[in-house]
Parts: structure tokens; C-alpha cells; sequence
């Protein structure tokens, strides 16, 4: 957070590898607003997509009910099946902002539930689990409207930087 130049962190982020428990402990002192000691502030945002045609309904419901012990049969395979896809299709976005008081300086890490998988996630380059990364350094965003573009459903930003993330 301390770079002042969008070089530097492209070249930071190549060997960089954000934790999840470093990750939190970050969002814990930017949330104690002890300014003195650490000058940024959070704000955090939280999405999730369900496909509605993947709702359960209340026949599917009753299905369930009904099965009882062993084999699944009638509308409970429908279901169950249902919900095995729910966890395939759904979308679950996450985005943290950090900023100074002034929004002079701002960092935004944003991701979904694809992009800190192990496998199968669209950075080709490395087939990690990632997050993505702008800030203050790309001047064709400012903190509001970065966090505007993405609390309005867009997670596509020019000139974002991939951060290796771990669990």
C-alpha cells in the first residue's frame, strides 16, 4: 500500500502473496479507525447471485420432506439436483476498499468465489488462487467511482493488478 508508483506494485504483485489471516488482519485495523497508526479506513461489499430458475419451490421442498430414510427418488432427485447446480452457477462477489479520510489514497481488492479457487479460475498465467487489485495509481478511477462501478455489478477494470492469495 505504500507504493507510489503503478510499476512498483505490478512488480511487487509477481512475487507478493496475500494470506487470508493477513488479509483480515488488515480489514481489523483499518476498521479500528486508529488513524494515528494506521491511515486508511474500510468499507466492504458483499454480493451473491442465485440463478432463480434454480430456486428451490415448495414442491421441491415438500419432495425432501417426504423422501425419508435411503434411496432418493421422486421430486427429491430433482432437488437435490437443484441444488448441487446452485453451488456450480452461483456468483458470490466480494469487494474491501481501504481509503484515507481525504479519499487522496485508496486500495480495492475485490474478488469471487472462481478467483480464490485452487483450480479452474480465468488467471491463466498462474491457475492460482488470486483477488484483484486497483487503487489511487489508475487515473481512470477515483474511489468512488471504482466502488460505484463495482457495488452496481461490474467487476471489469482496466489496468488491474492479480495478487496471489492463500487460504
Amino acid at each position: 500500500m505504500e507504493c507510489r508508483k503503478l510499476k512498483d506494485v505490478k512488480k511487487l504483485s509477481k512475487s507478493l502473496v496475500l494470506s487470508k489471516d493477513g488479509f483480515y488482519k488488515l480489514i481489523m485495523i483499518a476498521k479500528m479507525e486508529q488513524f494515528d497508526k494506521f491511515e486508511y479506513a474500510h468499507q466492504s461489499f458483499h454480493r451473491e447471485h442465485q440463478p432463480e430458475h434454480l430456486a428451490l419451490t415448495s414442491r421441491d421442498l415438500k419432495g425432501i420432506a417426504d423422501d425419508g430414510v435411503g434411496e432418493i427418488k421422486g421430486d427429491a432427485i430433482k432437488a437435490f439436483s437443484k441444488i448441487n447446480q446452485m453451488y456450480k452457477e452461483r456468483k458470490s462477489v466480494v469487494g474491501h476498499m481501504f481509503y484515507t479520510p481525504d479519499f487522496k489514497y485508496w486500495h480495492f481488492f475485490y474478488f469471487d468465489l472462481e478467483d480464490t479457487a485452487s483450480v479452474n479460475n480465468h488467471w491463466t498465467h498462474a491457475d492460482s488462487p488470486h483477488i484483484h487489485y486497483i487503487s489511487d495509481l489508475n487515473p481512470q478511477h477515483t474511489a468512488e467511482s471504482a466502488w460505484t462501478q463495482f457495488t452496481n455489478g461490474s467487476k471489469s477494470f482496466g489496468g488491474n493488478v492479480h495478487i496471489r492469495y492463500s487460504k
